[in-house]
């Protein structure tokens, strides 16, 4: 049975970043699948979020669609279709809506998608059926990268408790991502949809609560709390305290006592 019908789209089109910016609060009437290939900016569930190349992105009919490239970076690059299909397909393969998905074999999304291009514009009397083959290639390709994220959720929830428990360690993206078998930029993808935050921001959120308990509750000077805390500088410690408090560590505790 067919189930998906494409009414346009593009391949490695590029745009200036100085210029190029979609603004759809209510979408399109139907699908829009982008897989971005340069640094770019999204606002999804209404959080501006910086996705980086090699994203894929599927939007629902009528879902928010804002997004535009960095600007003063390079020029914004996608891939791009837009089209209908039978309901429940991409949901049914565990394919979240409005989310940045990674961790896919870039290449083969790539190739698949200039394939169906020449189907799309140029395809014989068998074209029909070559779109829903190689729609269905790109399809699993990318559930299984889902896949995988799923299977190591219980990784990123650990990971993410071991940060409240120990957030003076050590922590970076590098070995966190290499803990999980990630990729850096995949790690940091799958961290901020899991949590809404990124990796790095949950470190110093962690941090600095702990920093307030300490400050609210003990008579510790400010420098030993900042090594308890995992601040190998003091100046550091109150200059990041300060940012995000809007208090030095020393005016919190006069104000909280």
């Amino acid at each position: 049975m067919k189930y998906i019908t494409i009414y346009d789209m593009g391949v490695n089109q590029v745009h200036s970043s100085e210029t190029f910016n979609i603004n759809r609060p209510r979408g399109l009437k139907c699908w829009l699948f982008l897989v971005v290939k340069s640094r770019a900016v999204f606002v999804l569930n209404g959080e501006e979020t910086i996705v980086e190349p090699n994203t894929a992105i599927f939007f629902k009919p009528h879902a928010a669609q804002i997004y535009h490239g960095l600007k003063g970076k390079e020029n914004y690059c996608d891939h791009w279709m837009e089209f209908d299909m039978e309901e429940n397909v991409i949901e049914n393969m565990g394919i979240p809506m409005s989310t940045p998905i990674t961790g896919f074999d870039a290449k083969k999304i790539d190739a698949l998608f200039s394939l169906l291009l020449d189907e799309h514009y140029f395809g014989g009397k068998k074209k029909d059926l070559y779109i829903q083959l190689f729609m269905q290639a790109i399809l699993e390709k990318i559930s299984e990268s889902v896949y995988q994220v799923v299977q190591k959720k219980d990784g990123f929830q650990q990971l993410h408790q071991q940060i409240r428990i120990h957030p003076e360690n050590d922590w970076n993206v590098e070995d966190a991502a290499k803990q999980l078998n990630f990729s850096k930029s995949h790690f940091q993808t799958v961290y901020r949809s899991l949590f809404g935050i990124s990796f790095r921001n949950d470190v110093i959120k962690c941090r600095i609560t702990r920093a307030r308990t300490l400050l609210e509750e003990t008579n510790m000077p400010v420098t030993q709390i900042a090594a308890v805390c995992g601040y190998h500088s003091d100046n550091y410690f109150v200059r990041q305290f300060k940012q995000i408090t809007g208090m030095t560590p020393a005016q919190y505790r006069r104000n909280k006592k």
